[in-house]
């Protein structure tokens, strides 16, 4: 019987029953320490592959999980932001600067962060805007909104890159409305309960959120 280097409980097996933690058992060699490597990197692919599929399957229990106080089981809004801006990076590096085709190209300043700062705040604001009459404040659609944008930058990602490849002229609109269509529907599944509802919603918001690019397009003329 081993104790546990964390909480020194007993381990009879090879995971700690207090704590979690793994023990092997085994001194360390080249095959152990290619095999943890593999397994890290598998965990990972998994963990991120389980969380994309409850954000598509129930996005209302993702995101309602965090709202009510839960952590540490799901992908923090935090970590979704992140893994979002790795793939968007990839994006940038093979795609020369464009997303959907779109380019983003800001002297100075990473491609990348340059649109998820822009893109989070619009749509942040919009759902606020959008869903005023269901009680959520500010930082409660900021959370949805950093589950949102990461999600579907994680799943277009590929496809951005192909298409960045192949320079197809024509796409970025109708890429861009599909990508932004697609987060407001998202949205609508998490706040809204009935299907008419959710498409009156997504609607709404798709025109709150057209009058705010609009009016920073009018304003920075």
């Amino acid at each position: 019987m081993t104790k546990c280097s964390h909480c020194q409980s007993d381990i009879t097996a090879h995971y700690c029953p207090e704590c979690g933690q793994q023990y092997t058992g085994r001194r360390l060699n080249f095959r152990q320490f290619l095999e943890d490597s593999v397994n890290s990197f598998l965990s990972l692919d998994r963990s991120l592959w389980a969380n994309l599929k409850i954000a598509f399957r129930d996005p209302q229990k993702l995101v309602v999980n965090y709202w009510d106080g839960f952590r540490n089981f799901y992908y923090s809004p935090n970590k979704f932001l992140l893994t979002a801006t790795i793939f968007l990076g990839i994006n940038f590096l093979l795609a020369k600067n464009k997303f959907l085709t779109l380019t983003i190209d800001i002297e100075n300043f990473s491609g990348q962060l340059a649109f998820l700062l822009l893109m989070l705040p619009l749509l942040t604001f919009s759902s606020y805007l959008a869903y005023w009459g269901f009680r959520k404040n500010l930082y409660e659609h900021l959370v949805m909104n950093s589950y949102n944008l990461s999600i579907w930058i994680v799943v277009f990602s590929i496809p951005s890159i192909i298409l960045g490849k192949l320079d197809v002229p024509g796409l970025e609109i109708p890429l861009f409305i599909a990508f932004i269509g697609l987060t407001m529907y998202w949205n609508a599944r998490v706040l809204a309960n009935t299907p008419k509802a959710k498409a009156l919603r997504t609607l709404f918001n798709l025109g709150i959120f057209g009058g705010l690019v609009s009016g920073i397009v009018y304003f920075s003329m």
